[in-house]
């Protein structure tokens, strides 16, 4: 009882010390059962948005792990790359990782799912340490293969780095079934920081395999 219960309170700890930079969501509202992994790989893009940003577009190579830690609630840890392009600061590297807990709330074949989840940690996504909530929604209509994400943020660094501040991400994009195991999303996000005038706006393509 006790081996068990430290287990799961290291996993609690996973998303809140994990962090990375902007990342795409790469999730839906599909939950993994008991015993069930998946493995993700996906690259996005992203640059900045209006009239004050200075942010030079930036590209985020992604892995993903998950696991079904019980029917309809999985563990997710997403790690990845920063390259930068840009005629100046041009390199890559690590960016870090983050990590969310999900739960299945409903999921109906030719209907919709619904699932949520809790995460957290350092990243530039948090501002420096914070929390986050999602909200997933999927279509299960065979013509309509679309997603669509809310993310609410709680950064403990706030906008200036000081205090808290709270934001948002935005994600919907298409879920194309290729096979029983395997999935490529297309999507589309948006970081809302609205104390500095602008916003993050990113693409992303991502391939997953659930077994």
């Amino acid at each position: 009882m006790k081996r068990k219960l430290v287990l799961f309170l290291g996993l609690a700890g996973l998303p809140l010390v994990l962090g990375g930079c902007f990342f795409n969501v790469f999730q839906t509202a599909k939950t993994l059962d008991q015993g069930q992994v998946l493995f993700g790989f996906g690259l996005g893009s992203f640059i900045g948005v209006g009239e004050e940003t200075t942010l030079a577009p930036f590209y985020t190579p992604q892995m993903q792990f998950g696991v079904g830690l019980a029917d309809g609630f999985q563990l997710t840890l997403q790690a990845g790359a920063v390259a930068l392009l840009g005629d100046e600061d041009t390199g890559i590297q690590f960016g870090g990782a983050s990590g969310e807990f999900k739960a299945r709330l409903f999921d109906e074949p030719d209907a919709f799912a619904l699932a949520m989840g809790f995460g957290g940690g350092w990243d530039l996504s948090h501002l420096g340490w914070g929390v986050h909530g999602s909200l997933y929604f999927d279509s299960n209509v065979p013509l309509m293969p679309v997603y669509f994400v809310w993310r609410p943020i709680l950064s403990f660094g706030g906008g200036d780095g000081e205090g808290v501040a709270f934001f948002h991400q935005f994600a919907a994009g298409l879920h194309l079934a290729l096979s029983e195991t395997a999935t490529l999303l297309l999507e589309a996000d948006y970081h809302t920081i609205w104390w500095a005038e602008m916003g993050v706006l990113g693409f992303g393509v991502a391939l997953l395999f659930s077994f």
